[in-house]
């Protein structure tokens, strides 16, 4: 029995959050790197989009080393359907450095997703 895949996910940041995670980007970006790579060899973890706050990327894990997901009771519950809309409180790892032949990065896991706000309901569009 082989291994479940991680699925990968993107959630957007508080303004406070951003700027740690942003601080902590930069300090990995030059502790980390070697001196074979170019200066923009460094996958971030974060995307900026404009004037709208930094997403983070990570994986949602799976099996016993999996993401545990949380009620605002704190509650354990079922993974949600959709993320979209939603607001999450995340307790995130680094789970590593890694490197390949002409770029590196980290990769981060959720260990815990506490859903502290639903999605909305989509409002039909016809």
């Amino acid at each position: 029995m082989g291994r479940q895949p991680c699925k990968n996910s993107d959630i957007r940041l508080d303004g406070p959050t951003e700027e740690k995670m942003t601080c902590m980007q930069a300090c990995i970006g030059e502790r980390f790197s070697l001196p074979k790579y170019q200066e923009n060899a460094f996958k971030t973890f974060l995307n900026k989009n404009a004037e709208f706050p930094a997403n983070i990327r990570f994986k949602l894990g799976s099996g016993s080393t999996g993401t545990s997901y949380w009620d605002k009771d704190k509650k354990i519950i079922k993974p949600p359907e959709s993320f979209q809309g939603a607001t999450f409180d995340v307790k995130l790892i680094l789970k590593g450095v890694w490197y390949s032949g002409d770029c590196w990065g980290v990769s981060l896991q959720a260990m815990d997703l506490m859903l502290t706000k639903e999605a909305p309901v989509p409002d039909c569009p016809f």
